[in-house]
């Protein structure tokens, strides 16, 4: 029924000092999923490859319930007994992309 979601990013700001071993770049934007749009915002690291890509990685959790998925929620829903869903989806995205700098 929903079987796709998008996100947009609407600004990166480098955090300082910027290591490559920790998030080094802030990312703010709005992701849109079920048909419902909401912000986000995650640190991220931004490095460039030894092929010459640019290599994003971050790890962060969402509540998925901004989306109106409540399913199993707890906070929707009482006497749920066993059938409980956790509220918050951990994601862990890794992005490659070509980008020539002129």
């Amino acid at each position: 029924m929903f079987p796709k979601a998008t996100f947009t990013i609407k600004e990166a700001n480098r955090i300082e000092p910027g290591w490559l071993t920790a998030p080094n770049y802030h990312v703010n934007g709005e992701l849109k999923l079920r048909g419902v749009s909401a912000d986000l915002e995650f640190d991220a690291t931004v490095a460039p490859s030894e092929e010459g890509f640019f290599v994003l990685e971050a790890h962060f959790d969402i509540d998925r319930t901004r989306w109106n998925v409540i399913y199993g929620s707890t906070r929707f829903f009482e006497y749920l007994g066993m059938h409980k869903v956790f509220d918050l989806l951990s994601f862990q995205i890794r992005l490659i992309e070509n980008i020539v700098v002129t």
